[in-house]
This record gives structure tokens, C-alpha cells and sequence, in this order.
């Protein structure tokens, strides 16, 4: 199977787990892929092009010698950007009153100071779908996937469990690539989502997410978790090992008191008042 066929393999995996695919669709409508099939290592990065409208650009480069989970996972990983990429030229979607931030891409965050915050986390997010999606599609043990992935790509295992804890912090049931990444459903005739995390990022509204975080951790809470999520990502060398822990143990911290004072209200956070997705053809075409 060539690279090509390969990503459009994944790009489809990807469309059949969205309620709503029509924007991502249209992404991959406007995308220009560039796959480089015989290079020293296997890697990829995505780009949004907002010089004439809005396209978007994934450029891969494949080793034929690593595994094809490991290809598999880079290409997911960049697509899993394209899905969170922004589809305004203008950021001035989705802001959230408890940090003044507006959305960056559907993850990052742009405050009134045009300073961002949240990009290791949505380098996080990817690398956990893409971890999700490589299990799914080729039945790899996850842990095996995740030790393959963290040798290669320089990145921590416990990161994908950090992510995992944050993603199931609002949720019905454990996150699973089973269901639908904007899953919803009824309960007693009220219209729910089953992963609050995930719907408001694949939906572009994350703010709904934070207002409810900041609502009981304080205002700015979210952020102070993100930076701390930031430091622990870019943390490589042995000797900030020490650091690590710490960090560890704060994020670890902050997730516990979430669950405590939430705990009581979390099918409040659940239930109605949906948020509805930014997207538009309007937005689109703009």
C-alpha cells in the first residue's frame, strides 16, 4: 500500500468516527498533501495558509524501513491537527469570559494579549488519537504502540496516560475510538454528549469546556493546567527529571480536586444546553 493510499485510508477512518464530517470533509477538500516516500526519517507537520482565504498543507515524509503502525501514527497525528485546525481566517471564534481567550485552533488559545497557550496539549490530543487510531485499525496492544511511539518520537509514555485521564475528566463512559469523537445521545429525552472534552474540541467550542473547568478550579485554572501540561511535554533531559515529578504530581493533583468538586454535578455538565459548532459553510468559504 503506498503512503497515499495509506492517509486516504486513515482520512476515511477519521470521517466515519464524526457525527458531523461536512467541515472536516471540507478540509480535506482544500488540503495539499505532499508525501515523500524514501526519506532518512519517518515525520510529517501541518500547516493552515491564511495569505488568499484559507487552505491547509500536510507534508509527510516516510521512511520505508519503519513499521507501518509508526507510519500510520505520524500520518493520523497531522491529520488529528487538520481535524483542529481553525476554519476562520480571523481568530475571533469561540471566546471563553473566564481567561478572555479566543480560539487559536480548536484547542489552542489565544488571549487579549496575543500570547497562546495549549499547544502541547493539542500535540498531546493528536498523539493520543493517533495512538487510539493505530489500536484500532491494526489490533496493536496499546501499550505496545505507546512504548513504539514514545522511542521514536521522543515523546513521554506518561503523557498518553495524563491525556487519557484529561479527556475522561466530563464523560458518560471511557472515551473509546468505538464511538463517534462528537458522540451524543438521549437520556430521559434530553439531548447529551457523552465526552464533554472531546465534542467541544471536535466541535470548535472549547470554551464550554473551560468555563465549566474554571467554574470549579477559578478562573484561569484551565490555563495554569495547560502551561503546567507545557512544561511537562517539553521536559527531555535527565537532569529535569526532578521537575518532571513535580509537575507530575501537580497536574495529577489538579485533576483529583476536579473530579471532587464536580463529582455531584458532572451529569449537569452533561445534560442540555449543547454547544452548538462554530463551523459553517459560511465560515468556510470565507
Amino acid at each position: 500500500m503506498t503512503g497515499n493510499e495509506k492517509f486516504h485510508r486513515i482520512a476515511q477512518f477519521i470521517l466515519s468516527k464524526l457525527n458531523n464530517s461536512f467541515v472536516f470533509q471540507k478540509k480535506l477538500e482544500l488540503l495539499k498533501l505532499t508525501i515523500i516516500e524514501d526519506a532518512k526519517y519517518t515525520n510529517g507537520g501541518c500547516q493552515t495558509d491564511l495569505s488568499n482565504g484559507i487552505s491547509y498543507e500536510i507534508l509527510l515524509k516516510i521512511k520505508p524501513d519503519d513499521p507501518v503502525d509508526y507510519q500510520i501514527f505520524v500520518m493520523a497525528h497531522e491529520l488529528y491537527h487538520l481535524l483542529f485546525e481553525p476554519i476562520n481566517v480571523l481568530c475571533i471564534t469561540d471566546y471563553c469570559v473566564t481567561d478572555n481567550s479566543f480560539a487559536f485552533t480548536n484547542i489552542v488559545r489565544l488571549d487579549k494579549n496575543n500570547c497562546l497557550y495549549g499547544e502541547s496539549l493539542q500535540e498531546m490530543v493528536c498523539d493520543y488519537l493517533a495512538v487510539k487510531t493505530v489500536n484500532y485499525m491494526q489490533r496493536i496492544p496499546l501499550n505496545e504502540i505507546v512504548n513504539n511511539v514514545a522511542g521514536k518520537a521522543l515523546r513521554k509514555p506518561e503523557q498518553y496516560m495524563l491525556t487519557d485521564e484529561l479527556i475522561n475528566l466530563v464523560s458518560k463512559h471511557k472515551f473509546s475510538m468505538k464511538n463517534k469523537l462528537d458522540e451524543i445521545f438521549y437520556e430521559d429525552d434530553k439531548r447529551s454528549v457523552a465526552n464533554l472534552f472531546m465534542y467541544t474540541c471536535v466541535t470548535g467550542c472549547l470554551s464550554t469546556f473551560i468555563s465549566n473547568y474554571d467554574s470549579c478550579m477559578g478562573n484561569g485554572w484551565w490555563r495554569i493546567l495547560c502551561e503546567s501540561l507545557d512544561s511537562y511535554a517539553k521536559n527531555f533531559l535527565p537532569s529535569q527529571s526532578k521537575d518532571d515529578t513535580k509537575i507530575l504530581k501537580f497536574i495529577k493533583s489538579e485533576f483529583e480536586r476536579f473530579r471532587l468538586v464536580q463529582n455531584k454535578e458532572i451529569s449537569a455538565l452533561l445534560k442540555e444546553n449543547l454547544p452548538a459548532p462554530v463551523c459553517s459553510a459560511a465560515a468556510l468559504n470565507t
